[in-house]
Formats: structure tokens, C-alpha cells, sequence
């Protein structure tokens, strides 16, 4: 097994006050990573990453995951990321340059304009397209 250690730094002053902070999450009982890039374009959305049952080629096992990052490199265009699972969707827009971080492939998502239940399911797939351009996308996942 390897550990995993991830630190958030963030800088800043405001008036004259020092508001920055650091956190740092260590997992030492990782037995997994994988980590690339991959173009998006405008026109559709293209799969990151997929989850199911078990591990296959392209797939990661569900309750495995225990750190997943996904990076917009482009210096100009958001992307927008499709996460979906157990029949339930939803949304992120990751800006220019910013990442969306999980610690586990758990979801839940509602219809607003019903009563809401918290009920999650695993996470069934990723995908990204960009809102305009050509940026790239790193993913770094592990467990």
C-alpha cells in the first residue's frame, strides 16, 4: 500500500487580515491511481471516468475510490462536468484552471421541485464537455 497526501493551500489577504488556510488529507491505504489528460471539445460530452461493480479496463470498482480530481487546464474555457448515477444527474462547471475534488463515488441528486429525500447510490460516470474551445482535462483518481 502507498499514501496518498493532498494538500489545499489558499492565500489571502483582505484589509490586511491573513484569511489563507492549509489543509492536508492523507490516506494510507492506497492501492491504486491512475492519472492522464484527455481533450474536450463543444459538440459532446466525453467520458472520463466510469464506475461499476468491478474493476475492468477504463473502469473503477464502486467503494474504491477513495480520492478523484478533475482539472480544467485551459487558461481561458469552463468546462462542464455530467455526473450520473442511479437513474439521478447533475451539473458542475469547473472555471479555467480550477478542479473539482471527491473523496468517494457516493452522489445523490433531487428534483427541487418535489419533496427531497437524502438517499445516495453510487456513481455511475463522468463526462465533460467544454462550454466552448478545445481545453484539456486531467483526471487523477485513487483508492
Amino acid at each position: 500500500m502507498a499514501v496518498l497526501k493532498v494538500t489545499i493551500s489558499e492565500e489571502l489577504v483582505l484589509n490586511g487580515n491573513d484569511l489563507g488556510t492549509q489543509n492536508v488529507f492523507t490516506d494510507s491505504s492506497i492501492t491504486y491511481a491512475s492519472r492522464g489528460t484527455m481533450d474536450l471539445d463543444a459538440v459532446a460530452n466525453r467520458e472520463v471516468v466510469k464506475f461499476d461493480s468491478k474493476t475492468k479496463a477504463g473502469t473503477f470498482a464502486d467503494g474504491t475510490v477513495e480520492y478523484l480530481r478533475l482539472t480544467n487546464l485551459d487558461e481561458t474555457n469552463g468546462i462542464v462536468l455530467d455526473i450520473r448515477g442511479n437513474n439521478e444527474q447533475y451539473f458542475v462547471e469547473v472555471e479555467p484552471l480550477c478542479s473539482f475534488i471527491l473523496s468517494n463515488n457516493i452522489m445523490d441528486a433531487n428534483d427541487a421541485t418535489t419533496a427531497q429525500t437524502f438517499s445516495t447510490a453510487n456513481i455511475d460516470s463522468i463526462s465533460a464537455k467544454a462550454k466552448a474551445g478545445t481545453p484539456d482535462i486531467e483526471y487523477f483518481i485513487a483508492g
